[in-house]
């Protein structure tokens, strides 16, 4: 004899009961029974019945638990809904934070980077500046002799050439604009 798996024996059974209901129900005398009013009340009251029981053994295993200090399904289920909903909180919070650490190393590179392009621009300045003071001053060029005198060079000038350096910049300039005389002006003209 060969084994017999308990699996497909239940699945042949409930199939065979199926078709045992079907044939039952569809027949004219168990559709006639089952639409009286008093049988539709008791299967009523089965149904009712059985989830008043189910009810009343949750109740007492609940008692039992406490009093014992065990755990109950409905407890276990909520537990292991508060553990996911932590680990998937911790996920999140942990790619969050290395994307921050991402963020954060590329920060240091590129001020790193930064740091030396001034530290290369500080060093070129001084080699610059020293290579400025380095130069001997003969190789400065003279100033133009076309060039307008500085302070300086205007000051050492004689009177005569500062006459006509100014009278030959008013022939040059525009004449001034003349302004309209002010209220104390107008009132001193019309004094006298």
């Amino acid at each position: 004899m060969r084994a017999c798996d308990p699996e497909a024996v239940v699945t042949n059974l409930k199939d065979q009961a199926m078709k045992t209901a079907t044939k039952v129900l569809g027949s004219a005398p168990a559709a006639g029974l089952l639409s009286h009013p008093k049988l539709q009340d008791v299967v009523r009251r089965v149904i009712n019945l059985r989830s008043d029981v189910r009810d009343a053994l949750d109740e007492r295993v609940a008692t039992l638990a406490r009093r014992f200090d065990l755990v109950t399904q409905k407890e276990l289920k909520h537990y292991k809904r508060m553990v996911r909903e932590l680990e998937n909180q911790l996920a999140s919070l942990e790619h969050e934070l290395a994307q921050q650490r991402r963020r954060a190393e590329r920060a240091e590179g590129d001020l790193g980077a930064a740091k030396k392009e001034v530290a290369k621009a500080k060093a070129e300045a001084a080699s610059k500046a020293e290579a400025a003071k380095a130069e001997p001053a003969a190789d400065a060029k003279p100033p133009a002799a076309d060039k307008a005198p500085t302070k300086k060079a205007a000051k050492r000038t004689s009177p005569a050439k500062k006459a006509s350096a100014t009278a030959s910049d008013a022939a040059e300039k525009k004449p001034a604009r003349k302004r309209a005389p002010s209220k104390k002006a107008k009132k001193a003209a019309a004094k006298e």
